[in-house]
């Protein structure tokens, strides 16, 4: 994502520029304790023989096999579909050529400091993404179209709602992210808190429309238009309008918005790395890898995840794999461990595994709080379709004033011309849309047939655009996550009063500190982070379930100074006020 404001120099985004070293509603340094510890390892051993499950093999579900793994734990891991990865689905639409269909995640900020720490291990490299302003961008609204030089300022139109926005960031959010940036962690908690529940703000509780309307009241259906068309890079505010309005103040103070990276040799390398890099284990002299454990069980969908009172949770799972000959598996397996991380989105918790419904469970895996931020986390849908193309036919003579991102009102709303080095195809992501806009794209299920409909959209914006494009596709493939099985949707974000129950499920890993609350169940994912849809959500959450873990199977003692389990869960009052 992406303001429509003057984008950072690309000098500035390849490392000048300061980033946080923890969110805001966190306050906790998780790259430091990996810095500290190496990678994870501490001084507790974890006893021989313990199992624990893993269900979900995204970022978050990876992470925290692979720190299990590092402290002498053999994971099995649960993953309901044919491929690790989770949301991170970076696709070869020709096998062997370079070029990638990015299904899910695509453009990560700088300031996500584990991604950031697992890329430098896995040799990532990266470019500057395309956003709208970083390259040579078209803005098409009601009915005219802007052109945006790369570097440049946006077009005047966009001259009011982004001067009033910027100045709002800097006399508002810039205090809290500067004592952030500083390490001010009181002082940034305390101006947090203010924005949060004072008189004038509550910014927890209302919606993102509301908070416009305070902060500008000289704004009229103009502005709002014109800032719920474009205000946000890719598909716009108008679909967040309804967030609280928290969760954009977030994105900013976070850094979540700016200097966004590309990288060319796609985002499979991350969760390749997770899965198959070896590295140091526990009182093993050799450097093991989960692809060494073979810990992963493919198709296998878990369908309940029961605690018992004997200190033993119970994973009942629905295998689709044949078995010896034609046979199939059992079609129901029930396998007892000493503890389970879910690490799905939350509506597959409620709807795959019944994790909200406690009326089935001698012991509900889940308190009542805990429970109730599943039922009611909003996942936002999002679509993408992308055209794999001859040649890369924006570059050169042919591609002579032809933008590489364009940006509109319009059916086909945010489109983006990506370069692969390494293959001489070009990808185009046609369409990249969310909410409403993804919406009204579900009905056309034959990809080629809405390809042709966004193309028709696209004719009467850019033609020369759509017109190359017909030309030179090769292949089209979309995504719409929320139709994905096991998945029903593509990232959380809070509506008001809503960050209390984000706060039931973030949490929900110190159980393991309560006797009369620990179940042995603890939650990942960046579903149930204060950063949904972000990789950086996923794996702090990861980061946090597997400390929970080590402290059960350890017997209840330190792990280390600092650590994740050191985390406050009352640092902010997110009480949901009538």
């Amino acid at each position: 994502m992406s303001f429509f404001v003057r984008p950072e120099p690309a000098e500035n985004c390849f490392g000048t520029v300061a980033c946080p070293a923890t969110f805001i509603d966190i306050l906790y340094d998780f790259r430091r304790f990996l810095d500290d510890h190496d990678g994870f390892l501490g001084p507790h051993a974890v006893p021989d023989g313990k199992k624990v499950a893993i269900i979900g093999s995204g970022p978050a579900g990876l992470m925290a096999a692979r720190l299990l793994m590092k402290m002498g734990v053999n994971p099995v891991i649960y993953e309901a579909g044919d491929r690790y990865g989770g949301r991170v689905w970076s696709l070869h639409p020709l096998e062997g050529d370079a070029a990638l269909f990015e299904m899910g995640a695509m453009r990560i900020p700088r300031s996500e400091q584990l991604f950031q720490y697992l890329a430098s291990q896995f040799g990532m490299t990266h470019q500057l993404f395309p956003d709208p302003g970083v390259v040579d961008t078209e803005i098409y609204y009601q009915g005219r179209a802007y052109p945006w030089k790369a570097g440049g300022q946006p077009p005047v139109i966009f001259e009011k709602v982004s001067k009033d926005w910027n100045l709002f960031v800097e006399t508002h959010l810039g205090p809290v992210r500067e004592a952030l940036l500083g390490k001010e962690y009181d002082k940034a908690g305390r101006l947090w808190q203010e924005k949060l529940t004072g008189s004038d703000t509550e910014w927890t509780n209302i919606s993102f429309f509301r908070g416009l309307q305070r902060a500008f009241p000289d704004w009229g259906v103009d502005e709002f238009s014109l800032f719920g068309a474009l205000g946000l890079g890719s598909g716009g505010f108008g679909p967040l309008y309804s967030v609280n309005f928290a969760e954009i103040a977030r994105l900013v103070i976070n850094g979540l918005e700016t200097c966004q990276q590309f990288y060319p040799n796609g985002m499979e390398e991350l969760v390749d790395g997770l899965y198959r890099q070896k590295t140091k284990v526990r009182h093993r002299d050799e450097c093991l890898s989960l692809e060494d454990l073979g810990c992963l069980r493919y198709q296998t969908t878990v369908r309940s995840v029961r605690p018992k009172d004997v200190g033993v949770v119970q994973v009942i799972t629905e295998c689709r794999q044949k078995g010896e000959g034609s046979r199939l598996n059992d079609r129901f397996r029930v396998e007892d461990y000493d503890a389970v991380i879910v690490a799905t989105t939350t509506r597959s918790m409620e709807i795959d595994m019944g994790m909200t419904n406690s009326s089935g469970h001698e012991i509900p895996p889940l308190n009542e709080y805990a429970s109730n931020g599943l039922r009611k986390a909003h996942l936002m849908n999002s679509s993408k379709l992308f055209a794999l193309t001859k040649t890369k036919f924006w570059q050169g003579r042919d591609g002579e004033g032809l933008p590489e991102n364009i940006q509109t009102d319009e059916l086909c709303r945010g489109l983006y011309c990506l370069d692969y080095p390494e293959s001489d195809y070009g990808v185009v992501l046609v369409s990249y849309t969310w909410g409403d806009d993804s919406t009204k794209l579900l009905a056309i299920k034959d990809v080629e047939q809405r390809f042709l409909v966004l193309m028709d959209s696209l004719g009467r914006i850019c033609p020369r655009m759509a017109e190359k494009l017909i030309e030179e596709k090769i292949a089209v493939k979309n995504v719409d996550w929320e139709l994905e099985p096991y998945y029903y949707g593509a990232f959380k974000l809070n509506q008001p009063g809503q960050d209390v129950w984000n706060q039931s499920m973030y949490y929900q890993f110190l159980s393991v500190l309560d006797n009369k609350e620990d179940t042995g169940v603890y939650l990942a994912g960046d579903s149930v982070s204060w950063s949904g849809g972000w990789i950086e959500g996923a794996l702090q959450t990861g980061m946090n379930a597997a400390a929970a873990v080590v402290y059960r199977l350890a017997g209840k003692s330190n792990l280390y100074h600092e650590n994740p389990l050191t985390q406050n869960p009352a640092l902010f009052d997110y009480t949901t006020r009538e």
